[in-house]
């Protein structure tokens, strides 16, 4: 069961992620929070944890792929 205490937390994560604040994470900015806030990881790495997230394969990263994806759904 997801609370509306736990859509605001990841809300909040997502919009750090998404830089530019369109609604949309992009491979730049998701490279960059996860050079930032996790350490370097290969580019091979972060190619397959995007294409990973990306459910519908667009190239980009909307909220509720990424909140399935935190969430491990």
């Amino acid at each position: 069961m997801h609370t509306k205490a736990c859509d605001q937390f990841w809300w909040f994560i997502f919009t750090q992620v998404d830089i530019n604040h369109n609604g949309k994470i992009d491979k730049n900015e998701f490279k960059e929070y996860m050079n930032k806030y996790i350490g370097v990881i290969s580019r091979k790495d972060i190619e397959k944890a995007f294409k990973y997230c990306d459910l519908d394969n667009n190239g980009t990263i909307e909220y509720e792929e990424f909140k399935k994806y935190m969430l491990c759904e």
